[in-house]
């Protein structure tokens, strides 16, 4: 999510709103493009802010430090005042009660999702709610839960060890 609202901004978007709960942790800086170092201990979305305020006076940020769902039922973000929503969460069953929201609340919003799969093997985009037939997030999903739009077949397990000294990785980036 981080990425692409820097992307957004970086293109002249004049209105965005960050929405996260998280803080910046050493398990998570390195996937973060803010230049998290400056960041530690502090919440995503407001340092997020921070950078994204420097790309120009016109844009507007705002950012809420609260669980996306927590922030929809609280009413904490007025989303008719926007004209796209990207959901970046990571969580298919976050995205699902999503999903749900938007289609039920916000018709003809358009939602896109983006996620990245395991190991980064290749990202993906999907929008839906734009008034077309298709688009349906939770098709995407069969019953045991596995994305069938993954590159990655389910419990597919990928490492490599040189020299068999178990030193195990993951060969990609």
């Amino acid at each position: 999510g981080g990425h692409i609202a820097r992307e957004l901004a970086q293109l002249g978007i004049e209105k965005i709103a960050l929405i996260d709960h998280d803080i910046f942790k050493a398990e998570n800086t390195y996937r973060h493009g803010t230049g998290a170092v400056n960041y530690y201990e502090s919440s995503k979305v407001h340092s997020l802010q921070q950078v994204l305020n420097g790309y120009s006076t016109h844009l507007e940020v705002d950012s809420i430090n609260q669980n996306v769902k927590h922030a929809i039922k609280e009413g904490l973000i007025d989303f008719k005042a926007y004209d796209l929503v990207i959901i970046a969460t990571g969580e298919p069953m976050t995205n699902f009660s999503i999903n749900q929201y938007f289609n039920e609340e916000h018709g003809g919003l358009p939602i896109l999702y983006a996620w990245v799969d395991p190991y980064g093997l290749g990202g993906h985009t999907l929008v839906t709610n734009n008034g077309q037939e298709g688009g349906c997030y939770e098709c995407l999903y069969n019953e045991d839960k596995h994305n069938t739009a993954s590159f990655t077949a389910r419990k597919q397990f990928f490492r490599k060890s040189l020299s068999g000294c178990g030193g195990y990785f993951v060969p990609f980036s």
